[in-house]
């Protein structure tokens, strides 16, 4: 089976153009920075939901009185 399919690949000289080394030194974030994030929202959206639950079970236990 033959396929009509073609590939071009961009010349590496695009990004050397750039005149900005700021630029240059700026990378995107690893996984593992990624995932620290993550783990630090999810561990923080879990902080304030137990707060809340334990402000909210005070309040009905102060009221039930």
């Amino acid at each position: 089976m033959n396929s009509l399919v073609r590939i071009v690949k961009r010349e590496k000289a695009e990004s050397s153009q750039c005149s900005h080394p700021e630029f240059l030194k700026k990378t995107a974030p690893t996984e593992r920075e990624i995932a620290s994030t993550i783990k630090s929202w999810i561990t923080d959206w879990d902080q304030r939901r137990r707060m809340t639950e334990r402000t909210n079970w005070d309040m009905l236990t102060k009221f039930a009185q």
